[in-house]
């Protein structure tokens, strides 16, 4: 978050990918923050994944940073392969072709960097020579309600974005280069890579 922040106009050339199974721990409390800190013309904090491949792409035009919330693909190896690899192009490349209704498609400059999230452990086809992705199985309970009211309260009032920010933005990065490699390698990845093997 902080490499995409402090580097604003910048692609990194992998995203993150968290899965929680355990619903209700935060995720929208996390996007509204987001959306607070780069703006609403500047982040796009609730995309499906239809949103994101389908025909028309202008969503991402002036977009910085986007959550493609409720990842799940497709129960069949074939199908999820197939569909996993629609959306890599928008994490890697530099330029994404646009398509408008009515008007003319053209190129342009992908500046958009990405969170996705998930339900599903299965929800994408992952191998071991798959770099684009940073994987983190989040591991925890869900919270009552009055855990959560100062918790929105903090983010509402705008002191909770602006403590946020400054952190982010602030925050020495210790290895800016490994944002423009590949995702480094986690034990969840490797769980995943398991999980995405053709069941024969």
């Amino acid at each position: 978050f902080a490499w995409c922040l402090q580097n604003l106009g910048e692609k990194a050339m992998w995203s993150m990918l968290w899965i929680s199974e355990q619903r209700g721990i935060g995720k929208n409390w996390l996007t509204r923050i987001l959306t607070k800190i780069y703006g609403l013309h500047n982040c796009r904090p609730n995309l499906k994944y239809r949103d994101v491949t389908g025909r028309f792409t202008d969503w991402i035009i002036g977009c910085q940073f986007a959550v493609i919330n409720e990842i799940f693909i497709s129960k069949t190896h074939g199908k999820k392969l197939e569909m996993s690899e629609q959306i890599k192009d928008l994490i890697t490349e530099p330029l994404v072709h646009i398509e408008q209704k009515f008007r003319r498609s053209f190129d342009y400059e992908n500046t958009c960097n990405f969170l996705l999230i998930s339900n599903y452990l299965d929800c994408m086809h992952i191998d071991n020579n798959e770099r684009r992705y940073w994987i983190k199985n989040i591991q925890c309970q869900q919270m009552g309600s009055d855990w959560w009211k100062e918790k929105w309260k903090w983010v509402e009032s705008g002191e909770g974005p602006k403590a946020v920010f400054h952190h982010l933005k602030t925050l020495t990065i210790k290895n800016p280069d490994l944002h423009k490699d590949r995702a480094p390698v986690t034990e969840d990845f490797k769980v995943m890579e398991k999980v995405s093997e053709h069941p024969i």
